[in-house]
C-alpha cells in the first residue's frame, strides 16, 4: 500500500512512517546537489525560502527546458545522496528539513540527525526518470541560476502523486537497506551450517 502524503511534511504524519513504506508526495519540494551544501555550510549562503512551508528536498540535478518564458522539467535522475553526508545532519538541523530523497541512502551522521531532529530518507523505485518529471506541475521558482547553472540551481516544483518512493531511514532509527543485509547474514548462517561450512571462511580471491 502507498501511503500518499500532502506537504509539508507533518512531524505526526513523518513519525507515523517506518522504513519500508512506499510514500507520495503532493506539494512543493526543493533541489539541491553539492553546490547548496558547500555554499550553505561554508559560505553561509541559502536561498530565500520558507523552509517550514517547504520542507522536502530532493537531491537531483534536473534537466530543464526553457520554452517561451516558462521552464519545463524534461528528466529527474535522484542522485546519490551519500555524497551529501558530510553536510546533510547540520543542514537537517539548520533548516528542519522534514524528507531528503535521493539514490540509495545515507551513513551514521545523517541518521543521527534524523532521529534528533525528526526526518526521513526516501529511495526511488526504480522509477523512469521522464515519469518523474511529468510528475511536476508547475516549476514556481529558481535560485543561484546564473552562479551554478541549472544542474546545480535550487528549484521549487510543485509535484502531485510524486514517487513513489521507499522510505529507506525512518526518524526512528530503522534502516531498510541496513535490515537486508542483517537479515542475508542470519540466513547465510543457517546455509553454512546446512553445508558444513565453517563461520568465518574466507573464500580465495580471484
Amino acid at each position: 500500500m502507498i501511503k500518499e502524503i500532502t506537504l509539508p511534511l507533518e512531524m505526526k504524519t513523518l513519525r507515523s512512517l517506518v522504513a519500508g513504506d512506499l510514500v507520495t508526495l503532493t506539494g512543493r519540494i526543493f533541489t539541491g546537489r553539492e553546490s547548496f551544501y558547500i555554499r550553505a555550510v561554508e559560505e553561509k549562503i541559502l536561498p530565500d525560502l520558507d523552509y517550514e512551508a517547504i520542507n522536502v528536498m530532493m537531491h537531483v540535478g534536473p534537466v530543464m527546458e526553457k520554452t517561451q518564458g516558462e521552464w519545463k522539467v524534461l528528466s529527474l535522475t535522484p542522485t546519490t545522496s551519500i555524497r551529501m553526508e558530510k553536510y546533510a545532519g547540520p543542514m537537517i538541523k539548520r533548516l528542519r528539513t522534514r524528507a531528503l530523497i535521493g539514490k540509495g541512502t545515507m551513513g551514521r551522521k545523517s541518521m543521527e540527525a534524523m532521529k534528533k531532529e525528526g526526518a526521513v530518507h526516501l529511495s526511488p523505485t526504480g522509477i523512469y526518470p521522464s515519469l518523474l518529471a511529468g510528475q511536476v506541475r508547475k516549476v514556481e521558482k529558481v535560485f543561484f541560476l546564473e552562479e551554478t547553472g541549472p544542474t546545480e540551481a535550487t528549484w521549487i516544483f510543485d509535484v502531485a502523486s510524486f514517487g513513489p518512493f521507499l522510505v529507506d531511514m525512518d526518524c526512528h532509527g530503522g534502516n531498510y537497506f541496513e535490515g537486508i543485509i542483517s537479515r542475508s547474514m542470519e540466513q547465510m548462517k543457517k546455509v553454512y551450517a546446512k553445508h558444513g561450512i565453517p563461520q568465518g571462511y574466507k573464500y580465495t580471491p580471484i
